[in-house]
C-alpha cells in the first residue's frame, strides 16, 4: 500500500509524515493518526476489516475557529469485496462520517460510502473497490478541503483520489483530484500500449 500512503501523506499535510519528526508523539497524536489501509489481519484469507479510526481537530478559516471530526468504520451492511490476491479473502467496505462545526453550530455533516463518489469512478472499479479513508487536506479560500480515496483492496496502484471542499457557509463541492489519479494513469498506459502494438503490427505488414 506504499503508493496510496505516499499520496495521502502529501494530501494530509503531515498526518502521515508526522512519524518522521524527531519529537516523540503524544498519546493524543497517536490516537488521531489515520492509517489508510491498516487491515487488522495480515493473512489475506477469510474476512478482512479496516481498523476503526476517529479524528478530531480544530482549524482556522479567515480567523474563525472550526472543528472537524472524521470517523471511519467498516460496515456490515455494505456489499463485501473479494480481493485479487486470494480467492478466500473478503474485504469489508468502509463508511466515513465527516462533521464540521463553527463553534457549537454544525455547518456540515454527512456519512460517505464509495457510492458517494460514483460520478467520478468507472462502474467496474466501483464494484470491486472499497472506500479507503478520508483525511483533512488543507485550508482553502473560504473553507476546508478534505481528501478521500476509493481503491482496490491491497492494491497500491489502482485507486481514485477525491477532494471534498466544505465552505464556511456549509456548501460542499466534491471532485476528483487530477494530480494523483492513478486509475486514469493506468487507463492511459493501457491506451498507449495498445497504440504501440497496433503501430508495430502495421509496420510489420500484418
Amino acid at each position: 500500500m506504499k503508493a496510496k500512503i505516499c499520496v495521502f501523506s502529501v494530501l494530509a499535510l503531515g498526518l502521515f509524515l508526522s512519524g518522521c519528526k524527531n519529537s516523540p508523539k503524544t498519546d493524543e497524536e497517536l490516537e488521531n493518526e489515520l492509517s489508510i489501509e491498516d487491515i487488522v489481519d495480515a493473512d489475506l484469507s477469510g474476512e478482512q476489516r479496516s481498523q476503526e479510526q476517529l479524528m478530531r481537530d480544530t482549524v482556522r478559516v479567515d480567523g474563525i475557529l472550526y472543528t472537524y471530526e472524521i470517523h471511519r468504520v467498516s460496515s456490515d451492511e455494505l456489499p463485501q469485496v473479494r480481493g485479487d490476491y486470494s480467492h478466500n479473502a473478503i474485504f469489508f467496505d468502509n463508511t466515513a462520517s465527516l462533521r464540521v462545526k463553527r463553534g457549537e453550530t454544525v455547518i456540515y455533516s454527512n456519512t460517505f460510502t464509495k457510492n458517494s463518489f460514483s460520478n467520478f469512478i468507472e462502474p467496474e472499479m466501483l464494484k470491486n473497490s472499497i472506500l479507503e479513508g478520508l483525511v483533512f487536506d488543507h485550508i482553502i479560500e473560504g473553507g476546508i478541503q478534505f481528501a478521500a480515496a476509493v481503491g482496490y483492496p491491497q492494491d497500491d496502484e489502482m485507486f481514485v483520489p477525491l477532494r471534498i471542499k466544505v465552505m464556511a457557509n456549509g456548501d460542499v463541492k466534491i471532485d476528483k483530484d487530477p494530480m494523483n489519479d492513478t486509475a486514469s494513469d493506468a487507463d492511459l498506459d493501457t491506451e498507449n500500449t495498445e497504440l504501440k502494438e497496433k503501430a508495430n503490427t502495421e509496420d510489420a505488414g500484418v
